[in-house]
């Protein structure tokens, strides 16, 4: 899952090249202006093709994320935050998915309890 723009000096940033001569990497960003992840990462597509598109749910938690590039199928992996057991704690702002789905190559779940006690 993606955890924010990359930030330099306090900036988010929208481009970021790395290496040396003509061996360099070039990375580059879009955000959300406004809505629901509002300053989040929209897009990031990479030199090589790859590219990733985020969306977020109003407490700015990536909902989904969609990779696709150049000699690959399109994966699409979705996060739900709802509890799927009842021993499972819910937090006011829970950052951690309890259900991730991912479709692609292969199709997967997976689910998680997250709970203080061994029992869970």
């Amino acid at each position: 899952m993606h955890q924010g723009l990359p930030r330099a000096g306090g900036f988010a940033l929208a481009n970021r090249v790395e290496g040396l001569g003509g061996a360099s990497n070039v990375t580059g960003w879009t955000c959300y202006t406004s809505g629901s992840g509002k300053g989040q990462v929209k897009t990031e597509k990479r030199q090589s093709g790859l590219f990733k598109q985020y969306a977020y749910d109003n407490a700015d938690r990536v909902v989904s994320e969609t990779r696709s590039g150049p000699g690959m199928m399109t994966e699409a992996t979705t996060y739900d935050y709802t509890p799927v057991d009842p021993s499972d704690p819910v937090l006011p702002v829970d950052t951690r998915p309890r259900t991730v789905r991912q479709k692609g190559r292969a199709f997967l779940y997976k689910f998680y309890c997250i709970c203080s006690t061994v029992e869970c």
